[in-house]
C-alpha cells in the first residue's frame, strides 16, 4: 500500500495555484510530482487548469511585469530553440495551438480588433492560416492586419516578406500597421483598411493586395515596409 503523502501547507498551495501560480512550481517548492500535487488538488474539489489556460495565466503574469520581462521571455524561448528546424506541419499545428489559446494576443491588436467589431465586421485574433497566426483576420473580406509594434531588424523584416507573400498566395490580403513611434487611432486604421478592401484590385487574380499604414494613417516617405514591386 503506498504511503499517503502528507501536506501541511495545502490550503496556501491551493489559494497560490488558483491565484496564478503554476503547478510545476508548487510541486517543486513541496518536493513531489505535479501528478501526486494534482491528485491532492481534485480531492479538495479544485479544478486544475489545462495547458490553454495555464499558458495564458503564464503571459499575463509575464505582460503585467512589463515589456522588458516580455523580452526576456521570448528571448529565452528563442535561445531554447536555436539550431532547431521546425517541418511546415509542426508550425502548422503550432499555429491552431496559439490561435485557440489566443496567449500571444496584445493591446495594440485588441484595440485594432474592437475598432473592426464596431464597424460590424466578424473578426477574429490570431487566426491560424497556414503555418502562421494573423493579428486581426477580417474573416469575410479575408484581409489580415498584421500590427507591428517594434521596428523590425532584417531579419525580421524578411520575415515579415515571407510570410505577406505566402499569405497573399493563400488568397489573404494583407495589411501592415506600424504603431511605433506615433499616436495610434484604432478608429482610423479600421476605417483605412476598409476604404482599401473597396478599392479595385490590382492584385493578380488568386493573390491578395498588400497596404502599409502607420498607425495614426498620416502620409509618410516610403519606408522599410513599403515593396517596391507591389501596389
Amino acid at each position: 500500500m503506498p504511503a499517503v503523502i502528507h501536506i501541511p501547507n495545502l490550503d496556501d498551495l491551493i489559494e497560490r495555484y488558483q491565484s496564478g501560480t503554476s503547478m510545476l512550481k508548487l510541486s517543486q517548492e513541496v518536493g513531489i510530482s505535479r501528478t501526486a500535487l494534482s491528485r491532492k488538488f481534485r480531492k479538495q474539489g479544485v479544478e486544475i487548469r489545462g495547458r490553454s489556460a495555464a499558458e495564458r495565466l503564464k503571459w499575463k503574469a509575464i505582460r503585467e511585469r512589463g515589456a522588458d520581462a516580455v523580452a526576456r521571455q521570448v528571448s529565452a524561448a528563442h535561445a531554447a530553440r536555436r539550431g532547431q528546424v521546425d517541418s511546415r506541419e509542426v508550425k502548422r499545428k503550432r499555429a491552431v495551438t496559439r490561435a485557440k489559446s489566443r496567449a500571444h494576443v496584445f493591446a495594440h491588436e485588441t484595440a485594432t480588433a474592437d475598432a473592426f467589431r464596431r464597424l460590424g465586421l466578424v473578426v477574429t485574433q490570431q487566426r491560424a492560416v497556414l503555418h502562421y497566426n494573423i493579428d486581426v483576420a477580417l474573416d469575410e473580406l479575408r484581409i489580415a492586419v498584421e500590427i507591428i509594434n517594434t521596428k523590425p531588424n532584417r531579419p525580421q523584416r524578411m520575415r515579415h516578406f515571407k510570410r505577406t507573400e505566402d499569405l497573399r498566395s493563400a488568397g489573404w490580403s494583407v495589411a501592415a500597421i506600424l504603431t511605433y513611434g506615433v499616436e495610434v487611432s484604432y478608429s482610423r486604421i479600421a476605417k483605412q483598411v476598409v476604404a482599401w478592401s473597396k478599392a479595385p484590385r490590382r492584385s493578380e487574380a488568386g493573390r491578395g493586395e498588400y497596404w502599409v499604414a502607420w498607425g495614426d494613417t498620416q502620409d509618410r516617405a516610403r519606408c522599410w515596409a513599403d515593396l517596391d514591386h507591389r501596389p
